[in-house]
């Protein structure tokens, strides 16, 4: 599978990251909740800096999933270039296949008008050989 589909794991990855993601913004809005109920102007150093680690673990995965995202979709455009000339080359060779009977049936039906004259031919020869054999006899 991995060789058909070479991204599919760093999709997977991309959406491990967004589930790591939510797990960070849920803890986010639970401390900002926190912050809000106590109503505490005077906020600690640690909740600031429990604040800071988790706003710029969001940043970097964000930029991680959005970065793979990105590779994703090149991949998905190349594959899609691949796959209009391969629809290309298939309607090529259709159209191409598509003249050889045309001409091979052109070949088969010139064929046949050949025989069925020369048969014709000679199926009026000997009757007109019979015709005089009966004239100059009698």
């Amino acid at each position: 599978m991995a060789d058909r589909a070479p991204r599919l794991a760093a999709l997977d990855d991309a959406f491990n990251r967004l589930g790591e993601l939510s797990a960070d913004a849920t803890q986010l809005r639970g401390t900002l909740r926190a912050l809000v109920a106590g109503q505490n102007n005077d906020v600690t150093a640690e909740t600031v800096a429990t604040l800071n680690r988790l706003t710029q673990r969001i940043d970097t995965r964000l930029g991680e999933v959005q970065n793979n995202v990105h590779g994703v979709q090149a991949d998905i455009a190349a594959l899609q270039a691949r796959l209009n000339t391969r629809k290309s080359r298939l309607l090529f060779l259709f159209n191409l296949l598509a003249l050889l009977c045309t001409l091979m049936l052109a070949w088969i039906l010139y064929t046949q008008v050949v025989v069925i004259q020369h048969h014709w031919a000679r199926m009026r020869r000997p009757a007109a050989n019979r015709r005089t054999a009966d004239t100059s006899c009698g």
